[in-house]
């Protein structure tokens, strides 16, 4: 049956006026007039229905429990018996001179006895009587119908009851359905990252209210995954996946309901044998729809770091210290590092290697082939930000520049971690913030010597420009003893001298010395560089013996020794180790000669 808009006069709310209504009994008379104002005892109630307000024949009665109540049955008697408690039905069945009522019919009813059936006031107590027959009665039903009984039985008062029973009918057309509306709810899922978003709701109409049940996330503020939500809500939700699941699915299902038309049902009451009695059951139809939305999110991140080198020259007996700083690659398919669901971040393990680094070598892509790494290491990070440290120990086997690499390999992951990273990794071999610095000195000393010449040695810095502005320079001299190598205190000829300051200086000559025959075949040189005067921190020392570093000790041709006196032997024996220095005993003297003549003595002394 269709509904049509229903107006105050002559309308019909889908009922047919064309049926005539039969004589009514001769019983179906209502009480005195001076019981129809009786008000509704509700502390007491009564075991049979009164009549409180109204006109004539139509009336609302005071039920047992005390509200009041329409009479349905036309043709019945009004109910004098014991009346029975109120029970909710959905139709009204049939009875002589009474139609079915149920549906559409039996809604339309319900929103006026509920709506103005609780009334204390006479004309709209019969108005609402008259609407109730105009849906029940079988001979005279609709609008028609109601201004007949109207006429017949409002006791005169016509005029008044016809007003208010327009008004009723009017407000029971536009009011007995819900609101327009679609009935539409949409939700768009929005992520901000892996496992960070929101869910914004759109609902049609405005009114309707509805929950979110959520799979794969939760509520980030209350940790609920069933959330109440109404027309632009905007939930917040944190995703949940598995440990080691680099994508998962979010959805959110919405289940919505609008308060809807009034519902086809009504309070019945029975008199046997006598007419029913209806109030409304003021509820209503609830009109569900649902609304569902999901989204894949991915949580594979790619971790790197930023490395610096903790120091720019590695002392003798120093450790080599490198940090690192966790972060995401701009390439990261997530934005953010992965974290577990007990909210500690996934642990990456990384390796980290040093290596000699020689001229030309910077920033370059890979490891160059074949380059043996000096030292090796490991270190943790589980979130953007860690700091991580690798130190090595000084390497005996290398010096000048020193570089760290750090690479991620994905075979030395946990399975947890390896399944969420995008791939493998490893920063440039050679970046200038990764290296640091083994001192390269070098020294040449004065090779040989006559007696009564002078003799020395001098050491080149190669780093110096690393250098503190208070680094010192300091030589010490040690007989050399049988040919060997010694330099300790048992050898020591020349005590260390005094610092002198390096200042920038890449060539630093040391004091100078008269030979004496007491040098025997000659000195080792040690030259060391200290940090500064208090010497605690060694950046270079020598090694005892080394080429350059030595002075030897030359008789003059033509010398008798003490021991044994000048001859042939002797002078063959001198010329040969001048030989091994490249030179004839003649000109190395020259050379010496020259040299002693071009240094500054004075730049070898402690001021």
């Amino acid at each position: 049956m269709s509904r049509r808009l229903l107006s105050a006069a002559g309308a019909s709310i889908l009922l047919a006026t064309t049926l005539s209504l039969p004589a009514l009994s001769a019983s179906a008379s209502v009480p005195a007039a001076e019981d129809t104002s009786a008000a509704a005892d509700s502390t007491t109630p009564s075991p049979r229905a009164t009549t409180a307000y109204g006109w004539g024949q139509l009336v609302n009665y005071v039920t047992p429990d005390g509200s009041l109540a329409y009479c349905i049955d036309v043709q019945a008697d009004w109910p004098s018996g014991a009346t029975g408690g109120g029970t909710l039905v959905g139709g009204i069945g049939a009875t002589a001179g009474t139609r079915d009522v149920g549906g559409t019919e039996l809604a339309m009813l319900n929103a006026g006895l509920s709506q103005f059936g609780q009334t204390t006031d006479n004309d709209t107590a019969a108005a609402v009587a008259a609407f109730v027959y105009a849906f029940t009665s079988q001979n005279h039903p609709g609008y028609d119908g109601a201004i007949h009984y109207i006429s017949q039985k409002a006791d005169g008062h016509d005029a008044t009851v016809t007003a208010a029973f327009n008004s009723i009918w009017a407000w029971v057309g536009k009011n007995w359905a819900a609101a327009a509306g679609s009935n539409t709810a949409t939700t768009a899922i929005t992520m901000t990252d892996s496992t960070t978003g929101y869910i914004d709701v759109t609902v049609d109409p405005t009114a309707a209210t509805g929950t979110l049940a959520l799979t794969g996330a939760h509520e980030t503020s209350t940790g609920a995954t069933s959330v109440a939500v109404g027309n632009g809500s905007r939930i917040d939700i944190t995703g949940d996946p598995a440990d080691g699941t680099a994508d998962y699915d979010i959805r959110a299902d919405g289940s919505w309901s609008t308060p809807g038309g009034y519902a086809s049902e009504a309070w019945m009451y029975e008199t046997p044998g006598q007419q029913r009695l209806a109030r409304g059951s003021e509820n209503r139809s609830p009109i569900p729809f649902t609304s569902e939305a999901s989204i894949t999110a991915s949580t594979i991140f790619q971790p790197i770091v930023t490395s610096e080198m903790q120091q720019t020259l590695v002392p003798i007996g120093g450790t080599i210290i490198d940090h690192a700083t966790c972060d995401l690659s701009p390439d990261s398919t997530s934005t953010t590092w992965r974290r577990n669901r007990d909210d500690e971040g996934v642990e990456v393990t990384w390796d980290v290697a040093i290596y000699a680094k020689r001229p030309g070598e910077d920033s370059l892509p890979e490891v160059p082939e074949g380059r043996p790494a000096l030292g090796t290491a490991t270190a943790t990070c589980d979130e953007v930000g860690d700091i991580m440290e690798a130190s090595f120990p000084r390497p005996d086997e290398a010096d000048g520049p020193i570089t760290a690499v750090w690479s991620l390999d994905l075979d030395k992951q946990s399975d947890t971690t390896k399944s969420v990273l995008q791939g493998p990794w490893h920063d440039a071999f050679g970046l200038p913030d990764e290296t640091t610095v083994i001192p390269r000195v070098t020294t040449k000393a004065v090779p040989s010597v006559m007696e009564g010449e002078q003799y020395g040695d001098t050491a080149h810095h190669e780093d110096v420009g690393l250098y503190p502005d208070t680094a010192v320079q300091t030589f010490t001299a040690y007989r050399i003893t049988d040919g060997q190598p010694v330099c300790d205190a048992t050898t020591e000829y020349l005590p260390e001298s005094a610092p002198i300051l390096v200042n920038g200086r890449k060539d630093v000559p040391g004091p100078t010395f008269t030979a004496t025959r007491d040098m025997g075949t000659g000195v080792n040189w040690i030259e060391r560089t200290y940090a500064d005067d208090s010497k605690q921190v060694l950046l270079s020392e020598g090694v005892c013996g080394q080429e350059g570093e030595q002075t030897l000790f030359l008789d003059r041709p033509g010398q008798k020794l003490a021991s044994t006196g000048f001859d042939g032997a002797t002078l063959a024996a001198g010329a040969a180790a001048t030989m091994l220095l490249g030179a004839s005993p003649f000109v190395v003297r020259g050379v010496v000669r020259r040299r002693a003549s071009l240094i500054d003595l004075s730049e070898g002394l402690a001021g």
